[in-house]
């Protein structure tokens, strides 16, 4: 049999009732990712949102509600996007009737396939009959009606489709990621020219699905199209079938044509007043023929996409249930890891709408969409902020070291901060109370690099000064009023930092500062580091990408199956459950040259995230690598970010990465199978302990 051409996918709505806010949301997100009017055209869809949200809030009947929600759908411009009822009972009688020469077959009353159909012979059970008039009005997916196989009189090929595919999100920030129009080709009905020719007439209402079967006999000059309408390509084409509570529904268009246009279109009008069933005979009868035609090509285009920015300084209430619908949008259908989510997402869209209301600052509305990204977003690569607001450093950088705030490093601007310190209180507030009121607005992988990210948002603030209240080793306190500023960044955070950056330790140890090395070092490094015994790398932070070109280095194996599993999610018009990805390997190019094939141990700690983490799978690939410290961050994959409006950007990953052996990395991070983390007696005595742990580990491994 023929498939069906308009195939609706469910995508689920679990409140019963009266059309909602999340009715509204589905059916914006259908339209903004899949009618393919949003390829061709600007489509207002947000400004239609809006208006919609507006209406729903003042409507009191379900007419009214419908109403509103059809509001959406506006600027699409298409009549079969729109709101259905219902299907109507199947209509009173038989499914054939025989008048005269005619058999006229009421599809809407057809209640299985064998009554219609002769398996066995392959043929309607009408096959007798010369002139058959289809009357598809009320007709709903599902029908036998429309599987129906016809074989018309000679061979048809039906048009290619195609549809959107978003490979990835794509935001406006240079990436290969966006949206492309995928090519279907079109089915070729087999005919066969001992086919006793019948003729057909095909009754069709405005919004009535038309299968292939009916398409394919119009193209061979056997079946005519009646209708009391003009129609439209658009009824044969597929879509989603958004269920509403109140009993209906909402179809939204997702496929185009390629090529060609007026494969649907109405061969005989039906005069107002007339009755359709007579008006058809009578065109049977004359031998009136399908008015053929093919438009003029319709392009292809590729282009990027994304849910660009509104901006604003603070969004109005329905602007703000905007930027409530992108976070629920990229959560669903664009962030790399889905199945790790533990929450019901449209659940927490419903509850950010509501939370959203009632906001009334640019930075209770930050935290309102942080908040609801800790559930739907658990990822250390989601920020959530402020575009245009600067965030200075301190004069001073700190970690939690066995559960205190420690100060690692100062800068000259310090004042009387010493490493070692304990950061006791911020402005005359307890610092530990400070961090735990951020924690719950920070989304991350797990608790531990939530609660760093949660200190550093604290910390980083704008320009002017704080009074700093520090507790030094011997447990006086002392506060000092210090200034934040750019160049305080600069001197505790940028890199590379003076050198070397890599060194022959006491015992023939070669060691690699990964973090500063930049890649015009590589081969330097390398060639100071080859006739060592072992290696240690430090990767206690972010690198300069230098690991793509020592992995290969590394290790006996020449060749390896990869060094990660990549997967890129590829959104289609379904439900989220449905999206796909395209999975590889990451290859890297083969090193020719001597390859270092000593024991390897790599330094690993809560600030190393994404290609610090990539660097990890790297090194694993090629050779039988020891990690010492302790986890780092889960947070690994390209980094795409989503605009919202009120200068609101949120960044998420894009880009599923796993280990090369398709073990989960993202929220587990690298573990090491040598635990140890810094102690404040060893940070206050200036010891390092994972490195002195980490020279221990590998001397042991050198002397096995």
């Amino acid at each position: 049999m023929i498939a069906f051409a308009v195939l609706f996918v469910v995508a689920s709505n679990p409140d019963a009732g009266a059309i909602t806010r999340l009715d509204l949301a589905l059916t914006w997100e259908a339209a903004q990712l899949f009618h393919p009017a949003v390829m061709h055209r600007e489509a207002e869809l947000d400004s239609a949102f809006i208006a919609a949200v507006k209406a729903l809030d003042l409507a009191k009947t379900p007419d009214e509600r419908r109403a509103a929600l059809g509001l959406i759908l506006t600027p699409l411009n298409d009549p079969s996007s729109r709101i259905v009822t219902e299907a109507p009972p199947p209509p009173p009688g038989p499914f054939a009737e025989r008048d005269g020469g005619f058999v006229v077959l009421h599809a809407a009353a057809a209640q299985d396939d064998e009554a219609l159909w002769d398996s066995a012979a392959g043929e309607l059970t009408v096959a007798d009959a010369g002139q058959i008039v289809v009357d598809l009005r009320g007709v709903q997916a599902g029908n036998p009606v429309l599987g129906w196989s016809i074989v018309p009189s000679k061979d048809i090929a039906l048009p290619a489709t195609q549809s959107i595919a978003h490979v990835g999100y794509d935001s406006d920030q240079p990436s290969s990621y966006g949206a492309r129009l995928e090519l279907t080709p079109g089915a070729v009905v087999k005919g066969d020219p001992r086919t006793e020719v019948r003729r057909f007439g095909i009754i069709l209402g405005a919004s009535d699905p038309v299968p292939d079967w009916a398409i394919a006999l119009r193209q061979s000059g056997q079946a005519i199209f009646v209708s009391y309408v003009q129609l439209t390509d658009d009824g044969a084409l597929m879509g989603l079938t958004l269920p509403l509570g109140d009993g209906a529904a909402v179809r939204v268009r997702t496929t185009e044509y390629v090529g060609v246009s007026g494969l649907v279109a109405t061969d005989v009008v039906v005069p107002r007043g007339q009755d359709a069933l007579v008006v058809a005979r009578a065109a049977l009868v004359s031998r009136s023929t399908p008015k053929l035609r093919s438009g003029a090509p319709v392009p292809v285009p590729t282009r990027t996409f994304s849910l660009g920015p509104v901006t604003k300084d603070f969004p109005d209430r329905e602007h703000r249930m905007l930027a409530a619908l992108r976070l629920w949008t990229v959560a669903r259908r664009f962030w790399a890891y889905p199945y790790l989510r533990t929450i019901n997402a449209n659940q927490a869209l419903l509850s950010l709408l509501t939370k959203l209301e009632t906001t009334t600052t640019p930075e209770a509305y930050r935290d309102a969409v942080g908040e609801a990204a800790v559930g739907l977003v658990p990822d250390s690569h989601v920020s959530v902020s402020l575009m245009g607001r600067p965030s200075l450093w301190p004069p001073f950088d700190v970690r939690i070291v066995e559960g205190r705030f420690l100060i690692t490093e100062v800068t000259p601007n310090a004042g009387p901060l010493q490493r070692g310190d304990e950061l006791v209180e911020l402005d005359g507030q307890k610092f530990t109370d400070l961090v735990a009121a951020r924690f719950p607005y920070i989304a991350g992988s797990r608790d531990d690099g939530r609660r760093q990210q949660a200190m550093e948002n604290v910390l980083f603030r704008g320009p002017g000064t704080a009074k700093v209240t520090v507790a030094h080793p011997g447990g006086k306190r002392e506060t000092a009023e210090l200034t934040w500023s750019q160049a305080n960044g600069e001197t505790l955070f940028a890199t590379p930092k003076p050198g070397p950056h890599f060194r022959v330790l006491p015992g023939k140890l070669g060691f690699i500062d990964l973090v500063n090395l930049e890649p015009a070092e590589v081969d330097a490094a390398m060639d100071d580091v080859k006739d060592t015994k072992g290696l240690l790398i430090d990767l206690r932070g972010y690198p300069n990408g230098t690991a793509f070109a020592i992995g290969p280095r590394l290790g006996a194996k020449k060749n390896i199956p990869g060094v990660a599993a990549f997967c890129f999610p590829i959104v289609r018009a379904g439900s989220e459950a449905e999206r796909k990805c395209e999975a590889s390997l990451q290859q890297l190019p083969a090193w020719e040259g001597r390859r270092y094939t000593a024991p390897v141990v790599v330094l690993i700690d809560l600030d190393a995230i994404s290609q610090s983490e990539h660097s990890c799978l790297i090194f694993e690939a090629y050779t039988q690598v020891t990690f010492v410290g302790s986890p780092t961050r889960g947070a690994n994959g390209n980094v795409s970010h989503v605009d919202m409006p009120g200068t609101l950007r949120m960044s998420f990953t894009g880009l599923e990465v796993k280990h090369a052996d398709g073990r989960q990395a993202q929220s587990v991070g690298i573990q090491p199978q040598v635990i140890s983390r810094p102690t404040v007696a060893g940070l206050r005595a200036g010891k390092d302990e994972v490195l002195e742990k980490g020279v221990w580990v590998l001397k042991q491994k050198m002397a096995r």
